[in-house]
């Protein structure tokens, strides 16, 4: 039985993919711009707990209901005394900014 499981994955064909270099992940420099045409880097959050949203400008299936879950976490925290904007800060960055 093993043998014959072991041949079927073998005969599975893999996903093709293409991997450009490695993620780097926390510690290093960044800057984006804000949306009044600001620039802001990791100094500028720094102290500041961040909820992050990585979104589409325009999408109208999925966005909506998702940035809908930020606010509602973001009333949640407000209730337990947090003071958004101050303690906690929503971000949301956006994948197609020339929208």
């Amino acid at each position: 039985f093993q043998q014959t499981l072991n041949l079927k994955r073998q005969k599975q064909k893999k996903p093709q993919y293409a991997s450009y270099g490695e993620a780097q992940i926390g510690g290093g420099e960044w800057k984006m711009t804000d949306h009044n045409g600001v620039e802001i880097n990791q100094n500028t959050l720094m102290g500041k707990y961040q909820v992050v949203y990585f979104g589409f400008t325009f999408c109208p299936d999925v966005c909506p209901r998702e940035l809908t879950k930020m606010a509602k976490a973001m009333q949640l925290l407000e209730q337990r005394g947090f003071k958004i904007g101050e303690d906690i800060l929503p971000v949301f960055v956006s994948v197609d900014p020339k929208r």
